[in-house]
């Protein structure tokens, strides 16, 4: 049985409500985009931070090594003239 009932779309209340969602939708994502820019300078930062910081360490350990060889080295020659 047909009751005669036919539907109409609203066309202007639906591109008001796409129109309104599409905005929140743009806000959202320039929101997102600049929190991932924000976290990946971060990133890059900690991660040339820990390579400068690599680098130096290696640097330090290779003096100290030196040091370290030519103490001992001082300590056989005093050990051989000192007995």
């Amino acid at each position: 049985m047909a009751t005669g009932f036919v539907y109409i779309p609203d066309d202007t209340a639906i591109a008001a409500g796409l129109l309104h969602v599409n905005g929140e939708v743009a806000n959202l994502r320039t929101f997102k985009e600049a929190a991932i820019r924000k976290e990946y300078q971060t990133l890059n930062y900690q991660r040339q931070t820990i390579s400068n910081r690599t680098a130096l360490l290696e640097k330090h350990l290779g003096e100290v090594s030196l040091k370290t060889y030519q103490a001992e080295l001082e300590m056989v020659v005093f050990r051989k003239f000192a007995t």
